[in-house]
C-alpha cells in the first residue's frame, strides 16, 4: 500500500473536478442515523434489527462533504487538519500500511500503480443522483455504499448490536471492519468502528463528530480507553 502522507495531495490535485461535477455543501455529520419510529410499535426481531443497521452503515461511515471541499480546493493536505475522523477518511487518507494476513482481511489497498484519484471521487460520490450537473438529490460520501457490502454480522443484546461488516470496491479496496450500534427511543445509531489489525478504533458523539480512541494496549493500566483528540 502507498504512502498515505503522499497520497493526500495527490488526491487533492483531481479532487476538485469531482467536486465540481458532483456538488459540495451539505454535511454528513448526522447522516447513519435510524428514523425514529412510533415508540408504540411492536419491538421488532433481531434480524429486522440487522437489516436496519446494515442500511446505516454507509452514512455513518462517510466523510463530511466540506471536509472534501476542503482537500479538493487545497485548503488543507494534512490528515491532522481534518477533525473528524470517518471510517471513510480514515481508512483511504490515514491508514498506517501494515502487512500479515490477519490486516489484509481487515483493509487491502487493490489499487494498482499509481494512485487515481478520479477513481476515488467517482466511486464516494455514487449516491448522489440529478441530471448533468444539478444534483437533485445527495447521497453519502462513502467508501461503503450498500451494494459494496458483501457480508454483514449482527449480535443484538438488548439495546446494544455488534457486528462486522464486509465490503469490497473493485479496483480500490476490501476490507471487513467492526462496528457497534446502539438504541435509543426505538433508534439505532452507530457509535463505533475498530479495525484492530490497524490499531483504528474511531467513536461518535452526541453531534455525530467522529474522534479516534487510543488502542486499549496504549493506555496505562487500569484506565479506560478515551478519545485521542
Amino acid at each position: 500500500m502507498k504512502s498515505q502522507n503522499a497520497r493526500i495531495p495527490t488526491v487533492a490535485g483531481l479532487l476538485l473536478v469531482g467536486m465540481l461535477a458532483y456538488g459540495a455543501g451539505q454535511s454528513a455529520a448526522s447522516a447513519g442515523d435510524e428514523p425514529k419510529t412510533n415508540a408504540s410499535e411492536s419491538k421488532p426481531a433481531a434480524t429486522d434489527d440487522a437489516k436496519k443497521i446494515r442500511k446505516l452503515i454507509p452514512a455513518a461511515a462517510a466523510i463530511k462533504r466540506q471536509d472534501m471541499e476542503k482537500l479538493a480546493t487545497g485548503k488543507t493536505a494534512r490528515s491532522s487538519d481534518i477533525k473528524d475522523k470517518s471510517l471513510t477518511f480514515v481508512l483511504l487518507l490515514d491508514l498506517k500500511p501494515k502487512d500479515g494476513k490477519e490486516a489484509k482481511e481487515q483493509y487491502q489497498d487493490l489499487m494498482k500503480g499509481a494512485v487515481d484519484p478520479t477513481v476515488i471521487v467517482q466511486e464516494l460520490y455514487r449516491g448522489d443522483r440529478g441530471i448533468g450537473n444539478i444534483i437533485l438529490l445527495r447521497g453519502p460520501v462513502t467508501l461503503i455504499h450498500a451494494d459494496r457490502i458483501t457480508a454483514c454480522t449482527c449480535k443484538v443484546d438488548g439495546d446494544t448490536a455488534k457486528g462486522t461488516v464486509s465490503f469490497e470496491v473493485p479496483k480500490l479496496c476490501k476490507g471487513k471492519v467492526q462496528y457497534i450500534a446502539r438504541r435509543k427511543d426505538d433508534r439505532w445509531r452507530i457509535e463505533e468502528f475498530i479495525v484492530p489489525a490497524y490499531d483504528i478504533h474511531i467513536v461518535r458523539n452526541a453531534k455525530g463528530m467522529w474522534t479516534s480512541r487510543v488502542p486499549e494496549k496504549d493506555q496505562p493500566s487500569g484506565k479506560q480507553s478515551t478519545p485521542a483528540g
